[in-house]
This record gives C-alpha cells, structure tokens and sequence, in this order.
C-alpha cells in the first residue's frame, strides 16, 4: 500500500493499515521524486536510518511503526500543500526555507503529531514563504 492511498481512506482504515505494517519501502523513491528531491536526502531529512530504509525498498519489505508514521505525516503534509500552493510550489513549500516555521523547511523536522500542527497552521495561511 502507498502513503497516498492510505490518505484516502478513512481514519479506521489508515489506523488499521498502520497496525498491520500495510506501507513498505518501496514508495519511498516515489515520494521522493515527487517532492524534487533524491530518496537520499528524504531520509536524512526525515531523520530514518539510510541503510535499513535501502534494505526495505530494495526488498519491498514493510516498514517499522515509526517509518510508517513520517512516511505518512511527510505524504499527508506535501498531500495538503499541494492542495494549498499546487505542484510545484508545493514542492518549494515543502524543502524550501519557510519563514513562518522559523525559516526552515518542513522536511526538516520529525513530522510528529505536535511537530505537525504548525505545518498545518502555516497550510491553512497560505502562506508559501
């Protein structure tokens, strides 16, 4: 399963899918390049380990809780700012400098339930920079 369909189920769906470890490594790539950026640096960024994250796209395997977890909130963030700013502003919005986040990107930070609320908060503004 895709972190972009988990997004369009229902919230019981998505908490189910999680559970049962449904996303494996190998949309990772995909996020990647929709976000302009190398799978490299979204794992850095997402602070995940480089070589385990390798082994789980390589092989197709299935994530851990906490890989699932930034996966999702990262293709849950770029989901919305895509909405908000379009394709290739969202991208800008998402590794860019934005300075209602204290000027910096949002891939940069864990995107954890409380880290995500000013990301949220930002998206609701409109605000691209």
């Amino acid at each position: 399963m895709k972190p972009s369909e988990l997004l369009q189920d229902d919230s019981s769906a998505v908490i189910e899918a999680l559970r049962s470890g449904a996303l494996t490594g190998a949309p990772i790539p995909d996020l990647a390049r929709r976000l302009g950026v190398s799978t490299d640096f979204l794992v850095s960024s997402l602070r995940l380990p480089k070589s385990t994250i390798a082994k789980r796209i390589a092989g197709k395997s299935k994530l851990a809780p906490l890989e699932q977890d930034r996966i999702c909130r990262t293709e849950r963030a770029f989901s919305r700012a895509r909405e908000v700013f379009e394709n290739e502003n969202a991208q800008l919005w998402m590794t860019g400098r934005v300075r209602t986040l204290g000027g910096v990107s949002p891939l940069s930070f864990h995107l954890t339930a409380q880290i995500a609320r000013p990301f949220e908060f930002d998206l609701r503004l409109g605000s691209a920079r």
